[in-house]
């Protein structure tokens, strides 16, 4: 018989006590313990997360290439993503280690999810400019152009003005754009188009075409229907075709003139293209004419050598020396005036001043030398949506409150420009005191005076990001990149979190934030 024995009750007590009181203790727990590995999980994906996304955010505005032909692990360069992404976690001990502990199917570097990232990025960046823009007026500039892949692109710019009174453009590549964005056709009050002539201004407002390209029509069109003129030119052109004929023909034009300056052939609606193209032919006459000399003399056949026989004593005329520089004269004031046009910062007042366009002079509300109620009260009539015959009543005695107001006031004095007068308005609450002044005023800064920054911003923006090593980019993906590269400020005001937030929410992901 097995002998009683007290302490052997005392070690059962006191083992299951401490059990009983390992179970009161709550973050030892099973669940607990599975709940902290998976919220330890979560900070890892969303800092490898993190990390993605600012590789990107670089790349994009740098306007690099994503990836390279050989992204392999044994690869000496596995190109700009995986590169910078590398870099990243070689001076940052977490993301180091993120990056290394990370499985193999939640590496966040394939190239669908790169795309994805840009793709969020892009819709992030065109959300915040429909936010800005609202429910304005607003006008649409539009301009097209080839990539390096011949494919026909379009770009579309809004023209509106802003909560502080500032005129301000943005880009959207167009896509389904007015359906896919909410926005309005009957917010269009001008319509803006460059060389697309058969467009026409039927939605709601004015359309208007690219002022700088309307001079350089109007000067072909005088230049054409003179015959002397027209000889000259066409003369000219037979010269570039000359020239333009072969290659022997271009590095013999080289050699001559050190510069290395080239002959590029004018166009009908490319501002400054005719000066240009004179500029240059005076630069390089003297090379030109040696060009013909040699081609007289060991030109391939008697035709070749026929044509600048005829092509060299035509040039060599007082006529044509004559007329190239009075045409060069003619042109170089002209495009002083076009590239006037062209800014940036240009409004429509000061356009139709350096044209001598007779409409209302909003400026006049700064100077009030020559203020003209009644011009402006018709200019009204031209937007009926905006106005109506009671607020054209109303406009009409708010014109001469305003007047006598900005006439008291030294500060308004001062201002000399309509983009300015806006601002000053929006500064000092004037735009509440005189709502239908105001609107008159944003009416005329929304007036496009040319398309020349749709087609210096995006196109010049165009031939960086799809450049000859990335000319088979899909649309969508090009299309993402421009967008965040041209609106560069829109896109850095845009944080890392609600990217996050949009990237998740697109598709099932494996990884959760």
């Amino acid at each position: 018989m097995r002998r009683f024995n007290p302490n052997w009750f005392k070690h059962v007590h006191n083992k299951a006590l401490k059990m009983c009181e390992d179970l009161m203790v709550q973050n030892q727990h099973v669940d607990v313990a599975f709940t902290r590995h998976l919220d330890e999980k979560r900070l890892q994906y969303r800092i490898h997360l993190n990390a993605s996304i600012d590789c990107v955010h670089f790349l994009l505005r740098q306007g690099l290439a994503f990836r390279g032909h050989d992204e392999s692990e044994e690869s000496k360069n596995q190109e700009n993503f995986l590169e910078l992404l590398r870099f990243l976690g070689d001076h940052n001990g977490t993301i180091h280690d993120v990056l290394q502990s990370a499985p193999k199917n939640l590496k966040l570097i394939h190239s669908d999810i790169q795309k994805d990232i840009v793709k969020v990025v892009a819709k992030e960046t065109i959300n915040a400019i429909i936010s800005d823009l609202g429910d304005k007026l607003f006008a649409i500039l539009l301009d097209e152009s080839r990539d390096i892949s011949m494919k026909e692109q379009m770009a579309i710019a809004f023209r509106y003005v802003n909560k502080k009174g500032s005129v301000v453009e943005r880009f959207i590549v167009v896509e389904s754009l007015f359906s896919k964005y909410g926005l309005s056709l009957q917010k269009i009050r001008e319509q803006g188009y460059d060389g697309t002539s058969n467009m026409q201004g039927q939605y709601f407002g004015i359309y208007i075409r690219c002022f700088a390209h309307q001079l350089q029509l109007a000067l072909v069109t005088v230049a054409k229907n003179h015959v002397e003129i027209c000889l000259f030119f066409n003369l000219v052109n037979s010269l570039l075709n000359v020239v333009r004929a072969s290659c022997k023909h271009r590095d013999i034009l080289q050699q001559k003139q050190l510069d290395k300056t080239t002959l590029k052939r004018p166009s009908d609606t490319r501002c400054g293209s005719h000066y240009g193209m004179l500029s240059s032919l005076l630069d390089m006459f003297s090379p030109m004419i040696d060009l013909l000399e040699f081609i007289m003399e060991d030109g391939v056949n008697a035709g070749h050598r026929a044509e600048a026989s005829s092509l060299l004593d035509a040039i060599l005329s007082f006529d044509f020396v004559f007329k190239l520089h009075l045409m060069w004269k003619v042109l170089g004031i002209t495009n002083e005036l076009s590239q006037a046009l062209q800014r940036k910062d240009q409004d429509i007042v000061n356009a139709t001043k350096l044209v001598k366009v007779d409409i209302p002079d909003i400026n006049d509300f700064n100077s009030f030398i020559a203020f003209d109620k009644q011009k402006l009260i018709r200019m009204v009539e031209f937007y009926p949506l905006e106005f109506s015959s009671v607020d054209r009543l109303v406009l009409d005695s708010q014109l001469d409150t305003y007047i006598i107001d900005m006439r008291s006031s030294d500060e308004f004095l001062k201002v000399t420009r309509i983009v300015s007068l806006a601002d000053k308005l929006v500064e000092k609450n004037k735009d509440v005191v005189y709502p239908l002044v105001y609107l008159l005023i944003k009416v005329a800064l929304i007036l496009p005076v040319a398309t020349a920054t749709v087609e210096k911003r995006a196109f010049s923006v165009m031939k960086i990001v799809t450049n000859r090593l990335r000319n088979r980019m899909g649309d969508q993906f090009m299309n993402d990149c421009l967008v965040t590269y041209i609106e560069k400020n829109v896109f850095n005001s845009i944080s890392n979190e609600s990217i996050m937030i949009r990237f998740q929410n697109i598709k099932n992901r494996r990884g959760q934030l």
